[in-house]
């Protein structure tokens, strides 16, 4: 009786040691399960499964499951298109794995850059996949690969084409093996790569090579599509994505399901049938806000503006133009933050291969006498200090170019769109006469704007052109609902001085829309221009309602954009310091009305 009790007891202890194995082969298997699915873009399926291993790791305690299972649940909540919340899931499974999981860390960071593309978030991509690389150093070569690949389509994005191929070219320098992975995602950004440039038959050589060890990739048949139609040929295109679009509302592939429904309603609207073509724009729109994909919903807003134009709906058409022209001004700033970050990589990198070099000449330097030595050392921490701070100072200064840059490209959007809108409004009234010279005063500042957009500085003579011509402008569009007047004093030459591109014209902006058109009969703005203390003073005055019922009649969300930007540019150029500011705005001491008084440093 008492050999069996010993007995039972055994096989239970047994039973307990063998449970835990059994469990984690069970969540093993869901892993692997989820892999398979997200292999067929079953996105839901994948989800499912790897919610259950999650669920499985924890009870048993396994970190390194955990982190498998929800990476896998990251990846799987990327393609079903919720990017932020699979960002967030790639993050907090780096939490759980060890110093031992390298190889397992440089995946994940790796796809965690490529979410943040997808999201348009540039920097924090750019971030993700140096880690990648800064882990890898030789360790997995598949992965450095497509790193180096990832950080190639990452300077595509942000428009630096240049530095994108010398990526490209350095991993096909590495010798991809023909029809693997790397080699596919290669070839893809080439073509890629030439279609920005504008090379749709070489992109369409490039995504052929892609096809190799992957003949039926959706993402390439997506391209080629995309290819055809940017030639018109509208045949072809239709060949790519009738066929991808059937599979896609099977598999619900986000990404490539937004883009190939653009696709097909690209096709039928050139083709002349807006009313398929509406609905599958309307569609990819309301699918591409909904999970936040910018790319799509920057072209299906566009594409439903033109449609709705074509079908006479003038109304629907200008309400998705406004929501284009604000999409694609997030999406510029967007670039610019990674253009920024890029920069300042490559100067930090740059600094980094200096001070190596200055390190291995004093190595070698170090072998010759003591005397020697020492006057060449103290000869070469002067220089190098020297050489430092000016390097400091210059990058000091491009970073605040760069930075002004910037400023300018999300300013002169906002004002054309201003303009676009009146020149519509005039459409949309039948005022055709109105409307052909506004247009053809328009396309003159246009002109004027695009000579200059490249210049650090102008002339004043030039920017007073452009201010004259905006005015008479605003003057036609609100049938002379002011005069005014600009006023030079004696001691300014405005050929001999350099002022910032289009600095004024948000100011003048500022004080008819706010001031002047809320007045009862004809208002004045005035101009006047002189030299103080070596600063150059402009005082911009209207004899409008005042700060006080200007801001009572504000509506919220108002605020002029164009005024905010252009006090930063004055900072930037005048190099201010913290919390001085550039202008002040004030009610007039001699009349009703504001002035806006600006201080710029002269060149």
């Amino acid at each position: 009786m008492v050999k069996k009790g010993i007995g039972v007891i055994l096989l239970c202890f047994a039973g307990f040691s063998v449970w835990p194995q059994a469990r984690e082969l069970d969540c093993r298997n869901l892993i692997n399960n989820g892999r398979s699915f997200l292999g067929q873009f079953k996105a839901i399926d994948a989800m499912q499964q790897y919610h259950e291993a999650v669920l499985l790791a924890r009870s048993i305690g396994n970190n390194y499951l955990i982190a498998m299972a929800l990476s896998g649940a990251g990846q799987a909540t990327w393609y079903a298109g919720n990017f932020q919340r699979a960002a967030d899931t790639m993050k907090l499974a780096l939490t759980y794995l060890s110093g031992n999981d390298t190889g397992d860390k440089i995946g994940l960071w790796r796809i965690l850059s490529n979410i943040y593309d997808d999201i348009g978030d540039y920097v924090h991509a750019f971030k993700a996949v140096q880690e990648a690389l800064a882990l890898n150093k030789g360790f997995d070569r598949q992965n450095e690969l497509l790193s180096m690949v990832q950080v190639g389509k990452l300077y595509k994005n942000i428009g630096d084409y240049e530095t994108a191929m010398d990526y490209y070219q350095k991993v096909l320098a590495l010798g991809p093996t023909k029809g693997s992975y790397p080699f596919r995602e290669l070839h893809c950004c080439l073509g890629d790569l030439y279609v920005a440039r504008g090379e749709p038959d070489s992109a369409k050589i490039y995504y052929r090579q892609a096809f190799l060890g992957f003949p039926t990739s959706p993402v390439i048949r997506l391209r080629l599509g995309e290819c055809h139609l940017m030639q018109h040929h509208i045949d072809s295109a239709s060949f790519y994505l009738d066929s991808l679009y059937k599979e896609m509302i099977v598999k619900n592939d986000v990404n490539i399901g937004i883009g190939v429904t653009i696709g097909m309603s690209k096709v039928a609207e050139a083709r002349g049938d807006v009313q398929t073509a509406l609905p599958l724009a309307q569609r990819a729109f309301d699918r591409a806000m909904q999970l936040g994909v910018h790319r799509y919903r920057t072209d299906a807003a566009a594409l439903l503006g033109s449609l709705y134009e074509r079908q006479g709906n003038a109304a629907a058409a200008l309400r998705y133009q406004k929501l284009f022209h604000g999409l694609k001004d997030s999406a510029i700033s967007d670039v610019y933050k990674g253009q920024l970050f890029a920069f300042k990589q490559k100067t930090m990198q740059a600094e980094q291969a200096a001070l190596l070099a200055a390190v291995e000449a004093d190595k070698k330097l170090a072998q010759r006498t003591i005397l020697i030595v020492a006057l060449i050392s103290v000869l070469a921490i002067a220089l190098i200090i020297f050489r430092h701070k000016n390097e400091k100072l210059r990058l000091k200064q491009r970073t605040a170019e760069l930075e002004m840059q910037t400023l300018l490209a999300q300013m002169n959007p906002h004002f054309i769109f201003n303009c676009l809108s009146a020149i519509n409004h005039s459409i949309l009234n039948k005022d055709s006469d109105k409307a052909s010279e506004y247009l053809t005063r328009f396309s003159r500042l246009m002109r004027m704007v695009l000579m200059n957009a490249s210049k650090k500085t102008i002339s004043l003579e030039d920017e007073l052109d452009m201010v004259r011509l905006y005015l008479t402008m605003e003057q036609l569009r609100f049938k002379d609902a002011f005069d005014y007047t600009i006023t030079l004093h004696g001691d300014v030459q405005p050929s001999m001085v350099q002022v910032p591109g289009f600095i004024l014209q948000p100011f003048c902006e500022n004080a008819i829309w706010h001031g002047l058109l809320h007045k009862d009969g004809k208002g004045q703005l005035l101009i006047d221009i002189h030299f103080e203390n070596k600063q150059l003073i402009v005082s911009i005055k209207d004899d409008g309602i005042g700060l006080a019922e200007a801001a009572r009649l504000k509506t919220k969300g108002s605020d002029s954009m164009g005024l905010k930007l252009t006090a930063t540019r004055l900072w930037l150029f005048n190099q201010g310091k913290k919390g001085e500011f550039p202008y002040t705005l004030q009610n007039r001491k001699d009349s009703e009305g504001t002035e806006a008084v600006i201080r710029i440093n002269t060149r």
